[in-house]
């Protein structure tokens, strides 16, 4: 598998069919860390919904936990992964102590590249779509690279730069694959999401003829009920989204392996040295 990470440039196919073999290999340790870190978020998350008033309050509160927590379990998973394809071992402990030493440098370096992306989006659509793409590994380089800052955007951008247009189309499949899943979830939890704080939790939306046949202590523990698969849904849904972080990390291995970058010769190319001519001819 290291081998050939190496050896050719990985299309879509290859890319999920790599990351698979990957996810199954080491399903254990990838679930183990997805379950520590999203089980405590996602009761967070319950609460939170629980106690908003606006669904677009929790959707901003549910994004900036991902982006504070969730690089701990992508941290760990990509740590597993550059293992598991060099055939080396590592276990869960190791690889989530190694994704929390390296946390604060993963946020501060997310934080940065999104500022610099949501400048260019603000101004024009298109160049903030290519610095998207071109940031798009901070988060694998951090954690396996041992590298921070300006450095970090600079490696990805280096990676992605001659070979933009393959990796948008990957990254855009993960991307849409992923927003899949979670609508399918969504129809699954239904309009009680959006209704737990007028609706006792969704007690008003089953039929009135389930309150003659269901007992009296089914109706009183229904919200704890409603809580577990709330919990439960999302949980399911981080493990399936583990899958589209392996295959991130399949993708950032071929593309490194290959570019063979040297940290020492980066010259680092502000957003704002690129001009808007350069973007769109990207697209």
């Amino acid at each position: 598998m290291f081998n050939e990470l190496q050896e050719r440039e990985f299309g879509l196919l290859s890319v999920l069919s790599t990351a698979w073999s990957v996810y199954c290999q080491r399903f254990r340790a990838i679930l183990i860390i997805t379950l520590i870190v999203y089980i405590p978020t996602n009761i967070i998350e319950f609460f939170i919904l629980m106690n908003v008033e606006k669904v677009e309050s929790y959707m901003k509160f549910v994004m900036n936990l991902e982006m504070f927590i969730g690089v701990i379990a992508c941290m760990g998973i990509a740590i597993i992964v550059e293992k598991a394809v060099k055939n080396e071992d590592v276990d869960w402990k190791t690889a989530l102590s190694q994704s929390f030493a390296s946390w604060n440098k993963c946020v501060v370096t997310n934080l940065s590249a999104g500022l610099r992306i949501l400048g260019w989006t603000l101004l024009l659509i298109v160049p903030g779509i290519i610095w998207f793409i071109y940031y798009y590994f901070v988060t694998q380089i951090v954690a396996l690279r041992g590298i921070s800052g300006i450095k970090v955007l600079d490696y990805s951008k280096a990676l992605v730069k001659e070979r933009w247009w393959r990796t948008f189309e990957i990254i855009v499949a993960i991307i849409i694959a992923t927003i899949v899943i979670s609508c399918v979830k969504e129809y699954l939890l239904g309009t009680l999401c959006n209704m737990f704080s007028e609706s006792c939790l969704g007690l008003d939306m089953l039929p009135d003829w389930l309150f003659d046949i269901l007992p009296d202590w089914l109706l009183k523990i229904w919200p704890a009920i409603f809580s577990v698969f709330f919990i439960i849904c999302e949980t399911v849904e981080n493990i399936i989204d583990a899958f589209f972080t392996v295959a991130v990390t399949v993708l950032f291995l071929n593309l490194d392996y290959i570019t063979k970058i040297n940290i020492n010769e980066l010259n680092s190319e502000l957003p704002g040295e690129m001009d808007v001519e350069t973007c769109e001819a990207k697209i």
